[in-house]
């Protein structure tokens, strides 16, 4: 299959999987559909117009800190240890971000007590970026 093929499959499922019968919580293939497109965004053409507040990446963050978010409303362990299949970059540092605040609404302990075990490195990262209310 070739990258435009792997490309444009990732995007379907992750667009129509719930069409498609597709369960978002339990499912091996949306998963590795949105850590194909995280790894490998959708190429920003020269007449595409990208607000400054968005990056070219910002489809595949939204997909990524979603997919987290309905994770943690099941299993927030189970999006934390998903969430580490992601590589660096803001598409897990939000995700991360919003697991933390997802998971502290009903368990604050447990969600910080996760925090504290990232590498040092994630937790800067992830304490580096804003608040939603900023």
């Amino acid at each position: 299959m070739t990258e435009d093929s792997k490309r444009k499959a990732a995007k379907v499922l992750t667009t129509y999987g719930e069409y498609l019968g597709v369960e978002p919580s339990a499912s091996a293939l949306l998963e590795e559909a949105i850590r194909y497109r995280v790894l490998h965004p959708e190429p920003v053409t020269d007449s595409e117009v990208v607000p400054k507040e968005r990056s070219k990446s910002s489809a595949e963050l939204e997909l990524a800190s979603e997919y987290v978010g309905t994770l943690a409303q099941r299993d927030p362990e189970r999006a934390a240890e998903w969430l580490q299949t992601l590589p660096d970059g803001d598409a897990k540092w939000w995700a991360a971000k919003n697991l933390h605040v997802l998971w502290s609404n009903f368990d604050p302990q447990a969600a910080n007590r996760w925090k504290s075990l990232l590498p040092v490195a994630q937790q800067k990262a992830v304490d580096a970026l804003p608040d939603s209310d900023e």
